[in-house]
């Protein structure tokens, strides 16, 4: 049982080390690059004067990252609506990346406070980003990023992708 214990123990330990290395990595200036734990928060509102627009390639934490299209999805029957937007990411980080995990994405209203996060994409959906795959140095995908909506919600709104944890640069893509 003891020995049970001890290699529980050692797999947290190499799990915290892991974790702490990843946000060191990813945090702009490492951990003293953090200013305040709110740098870790979820984006919650996005400012439009940021936007760029659709097709303006960013550089988001080892992705050069393009917002291509976005449309309205209303299901055939009824159900909600769903938001999806087309995404082009290149590899521009060393090693190995994967982009479905390491960026997030955010719908945000013509308002730029109501917000909807990413969530799973329909059927008919071509590419979605839990497909995306690794990509090394200078590889290129594209995928699908797809965002559940209320009921009468509209396509005009902002596309916000980030690094996960909210930790790096964020995107903001405007659509009208």
């Amino acid at each position: 049982m003891s020995i049970v214990v001890s290699i529980i123990w050692a797999l947290l330990f190499v799990a915290a080390f892991a974790l702490g290395r990843f946000v060191e990595e990813s945090v702009p200036g490492g951990l003293e690059g953090l200013e305040d734990l709110e740098d870790l928060a979820p984006l919650t509102e996005v400012d439009p004067a940021e936007a760029v627009d659709l097709g303006t390639s960013v550089e988001l934490d080892g992705y050069e990252v393009t917002v291509t299209s976005v449309d309205l999805l209303e299901p055939p029957g009824g159900g909600d609506p769903v938001v999806t937007a087309s995404v082009e990411a290149t590899r521009t980080g060393g090693g190995t990346g994967e982009p479905w995990f390491e960026l997030v994405g955010t719908w945000f209203e013509t308002d730029g406070t109501t917000s909807y996060g990413e969530g799973t994409c329909p059927p008919d959906v071509r590419d979605p980003v839990e497909q995306a795959g690794s990509l090394e140095a200078g590889e290129t995908t594209t995928f699908t990023w797809c965002f559940p909506v209320d009921p009468g919600a509209g396509s005009a709104g902002y596309v916000a992708l980030g690094g996960t944890f909210g930790l790096g640069a964020t995107g903001v893509w405007g659509v009208e």
